[in-house]
């Protein structure tokens, strides 16, 4: 059964591939930011996406992040809710 340890994992192995092609192999809040931030332009430029479909899909990753970061070791019966507000300056 895949746990939050195993998620973690895979998401430190993507970051510092991450890290090493942008940050001179630095894993620290920065490279977690922009690593989130180039996702949503791949998903724009290579995949199509609108802004909409890309927050909505942020939106589920941060509520199943949130659910599982609650059932560690089972998978979560449902995601968190989650709503994404952006304020235009």
């Amino acid at each position: 059964m895949v746990n939050n340890i195993d998620r973690a994992e895979w998401a430190g192995e993507a970051l510092q591939c991450f890290a090493d092609i942008t940050m001179d192999g630095y894993v620290g809040d920065e490279a977690i930011c922009d690593l989130i931030c180039d996702i949503g332009h791949f998903a724009e430029i290579k995949l199509g996406y609108s802004k909409d479909k890309v927050l909505e899909l942020f939106a589920t990753a941060i509520g199943a992040w949130s659910a599982e970061s609650d059932c560690s070791l089972d998978e979560p019966d449902n995601n968190d809710s989650v709503e994404i507000v952006i304020n235009q300056r």
